[in-house]
Order: structure tokens, then C-alpha cells, then sequence
């Protein structure tokens, strides 16, 4: 479906949110059918891993080349070939998406990495669908831009090219928080930006 057909819905409220990790270590309370990803023990270490992680085995992990900030934006792609490409969005700056090759899990590749256009911005969530990333960035601050959504051609995943950006930017709003299109259709944005 081409970018420019792709309907932007936005909310204005979160209606609901769910923890994913927790700040405290102490909080956390290990279940063994529950699996987490990011351990709440910030070092780390094997300690933290062997209880909170079960029935899971560590196959391999990269160090991102130094950039591990990711924030909830996470995709797949896949491709002809059984080629899977998986884009990591960045909590905060001076990288922007970070694309690894993961065809062979036991081997990650990182195969391009951006950078913001500034460091009062991040790009905290994405959404992958077929050929199209969509980036929510969001500044530090109301009013300053670029903020809203990038939208861009992944078919050559080693060099993402940006097709079209939604602008939410304005005096009340830092841009878009989080997204989420599964279908290619509809883009699902949080934002402070008023509604038109």
C-alpha cells in the first residue's frame, strides 16, 4: 500500500498502561511461567538473569555498538529469502533506529544505525509493516520540531528512506509518544497534539 494512503488516527489519552519492567528490584516478584526481558536488576548480572528468566535460553546478544538505549519499539521485518531484519528504536539520543540482521539468531548483525537530527528528541516507538517503517519521535519540549511520525521505505533495509513525516508538532505538543499500525492502513498515535 503506498505511505501516502495510510489514515493517522491520534488519542490524546492513554487509556491504560502496563508495566513492562520495573525499577526497582525489590518490586519484582518471579513467576515461573512469565518470562522478562529486561531484568530489573539494572547490572544485569547472572543472579538477577537465573531467577527472572525461565525456560528460556540466551542464544546469543549484541552490545548495539555501544547504543543498548532501546526504548518499546521493536519490529520484524521479513523478507523473501527468509531474511529477518529487526528495527530497535532509541529512547534517547544521538541514535535514532538501529537495524540488526537477525537471520541467523546466533549471529545478530547491526546493518545501519541513524542519528537524530538533535539531541532534545528521541524516537521511542515504531511499527513495522511489509515494506513501511513508521518512527514516533517526540521532543524534550512543547513546541519544538521535527516531531510526529517518520514514515519510511524499508525494502532495502540497509538504507531506510524517509517518504513522507507526519507533523504533530505545536504549542502544546512534544509529538508522538508512542505508535502502533498493523495493517498498513491505520497508524494509531499518542499525542498532545488537538485533535482536527
Amino acid at each position: 500500500m503506498p505511505w501516502h494512503l495510510l489514515r493517522v488516527h491520534r488519542a490524546v489519552r492513554v487509556v491504560a498502561s502496563i508495566p513492562l519492567w520495573y525499577s526497582e528490584p525489590s518490586s519484582f516478584k518471579p513467576d515461573p511461567t512469565f518470562a522478562v526481558g529486561v531484568c530489573p536488576n539494572q547490572k544485569g548480572d547472572a543472579l538477577a538473569q537465573e531467577q527472572e528468566i525461565k525456560n528460556l535460553r540466551l542464544i546469543s546478544h549484541h552490545d548495539l555498538n555501544g547504543y543498548g538505549n532501546i526504548g518499546e519499539g521493536i519490529g520484524i521485518q521479513q523478507l523473501p529469502g527468509g531474511r529477518r531484519v529487526m528495527y530497535l528504536a532509541h529512547e534517547s539520543p544521538p541514535k535514532d533506529i538501529t537495524t540488526v540482521d537477525v537471520s541467523d539468531p546466533a549471529n545478530p548483525r547491526v546493518i545501519n544505525q541513524t542519528d537524530l537530527p538533535h539531541p532534545d528528541m528521541r524516537s521511542n516507538s515504531l511499527a513495522v509493516v511489509d515494506n513501511l517503517l513508521l518512527v514516533a519521535y517526540q521532543t524534550a519540549r512543547p513546541g519544538m520540531t521535527p516531531a510526529g511520525i517518520g514514515i519510511y521505505d524499508i525494502s532495502v533495509p540497509e538504507e531506510p528512506n524517509q517518504i513522507g513525516f507526519f507533523d504533530t508538532s505545536g504549542p502544546g505538543s512534544r509529538g508522538v509518544h508512542c505508535l502502533w499500525c498493523v495493517d498498513g492502513q491505520y497508524a494509531h498515535l499518542s499525542t498532545g497534539a488537538a485533535d482536527s
